[in-house]
């Protein structure tokens, strides 16, 4: 093993090729991780390393590595948005992992699109193993392509990350449409731009959680389509096009139960818990869009009265692991605790039956509560669940139970204005 370093190093010094990459995160000159503190081999639900080759200064290495079995990769962009961006990073194809080349347009196209010479790219190493993508791979620092297609590296960025379970489905494919994106991203790693040729250190993140969840509440799965009790509109949608999914599932903390809820809305999205098929006297946890700035709460709230907004628990016992507003979806990733701190109805214990009821809004308000509810989906489960323990899908039988309680209203209504009529006739 060592006779064969040796004679790579030898190669590559003489024929310019870069080095190997390391294969330890932690040796990385530069270096983010989400969350902060974690460990890229087991944990991170995002870490990206970059240094320079110790072999060839013209390249840039990186280290990438997420726990899908998609694609995960980094750009940099002279904003802190998706657009105008040169993105490489790795991807899966035919079960294996490959380094791929790519940029986003200026004008932000959902999927960006690949170099036309991928030249640039030296791939070293890259594996898939217990659902998690790693790898390494050089860049030309200077790259050998327009402005446009590849930035010099050599120059102040704004990082951007991103990473997807599904990959790459085409030969000339890029990267698809980021859609499980970890915090609160896909906007700029860092608070600030950075040279990732001549910065060091680990560098915090733009926008560390207010509510991010402790170590000893474990970051759940990612897929949505592995939550053990699920809620889709309309009926058998893929959840990154559904117009509402709410996913349910145990953490490894028994004392905790994982949400994923996305909406394609740019308000709130929420699901509630109640003895009751009304829409108050409910337990109520989602996630909400500040208008502002497009950051992402999750909110824990309680609605005792009919016709009246919701109202903020005293406190907060859910915590979050992901959160983004993309493309007019929002999607949130948290936990809750399964029995909660504040009295009935603030927090009821999840493990009992209930109605469920789903919400959604145009107007988000930050960290506040839930306002104007838009009735774009039917709001009550058609018969109760517990959400510790039932699984499968509740499905939308909710139509017919208002369709039943609105032509009660219409007959209720045709009887009046036939006793009303008569009355007329006799007087």
């Amino acid at each position: 093993m060592k006779l064969t370093l040796v004679f790579c190093g030898l190669l590559c010094a003489v024929t310019a090729i870069p080095g190997m990459p390391s294969t330890d995160p932690s040796a990385y000159d530069l270096r983010y991780r989400i969350p902060t503190g974690c460990d890229p081999t087991t944990d991170c639900t995002y870490f990206v390393g970059l240094e320079v080759n110790a072999n060839n200064p013209s390249y840039l290495d990186v280290f990438l590595t997420a726990p899908v079995a998609g694609w995960v990769a980094v750009g940099f962009s002279p904003t802190p948005s998706m657009p105008d961006s040169d993105v490489f990073g790795c991807i899966v194809r035919d079960s294996e992992v490959e380094a791929i080349d790519t940029y986003n347009v200026p004008t932000g196209a959902r999927n960006n699109r690949l170099d036309p010479e991928q030249g640039d790219i030296v791939f070293s190493t890259g594996t898939l193993e217990n659902g998690r993508i790693t790898c390494t791979f050089s860049r030309l620092i200077a790259g050998d392509q327009a402005p446009s297609v590849d930035r010099n590296l050599n120059n102040s960025f704004f990082l951007l990350s991103g990473f997807n379970i599904n990959g790459r489905t085409a030969e000339n494919a890029g990267f698809s449409v980021h859609r499980f994106t970890p915090g609160d991203l896909p906007r700029a790693l860092a608070t600030e731009m950075v040279n990732p040729v001549m910065a060091e250190g680990e560098l915090p993140l733009m926008m560390e959680p207010t509510d991010e969840c402790p170590t000893d509440v474990p970051s759940p799965v990612i897929d949505p389509q592995d939550y053990r009790l699920r809620r889709r509109d309309p009926a058998g949608c893929d959840p990154q096009d559904c117009d509402f999914f709410m996913g349910i599932n145990n953490n490894t903390n028994p004392e905790y139960l994982d949400f994923y809820m996305t909406a394609d809305i740019g308000g709130w999205v929420a699901v509630g818990f109640s003895p009751s098929a009304n829409m108050f006297d409910a337990d109520v946890v989602g996630c909400n869009v500040d208008s502002t700035n497009g950051d992402v709460a999750v909110v824990d709230t309680s609605n005792p009265v009919s016709g009246r907004a919701n109202n903020l628990d005293i406190t907060r016992d859910v915590c979050r692991h992901s959160s983004s507003f993309v493309n007019g979806r929002i999607t949130c990733i948290f936990s809750r605790k399964v029995v909660g701190t504040d009295a009935t109805p603030m927090d009821r214990p999840l493990n009992s039956d209930y109605y469920f009821l789903f919400g959604v809004g145009r107007s988000g308000g930050g960290s506040g509560c839930f306002p104007n509810h838009q009735p774009l989906i039917p709001p009550i489960s058609g018969s109760q669940f517990n959400p510790l323990k039932d699984s499968g899908g509740i499905a939308s039988t909710s139509r017919s139970l208002y369709n039943a309680q609105w032509q009660q209203l219409v007959h209720a209504l045709c009887l009046l204005c036939q006793l009303f009529h008569l009355a007329v006739t006799v007087w």
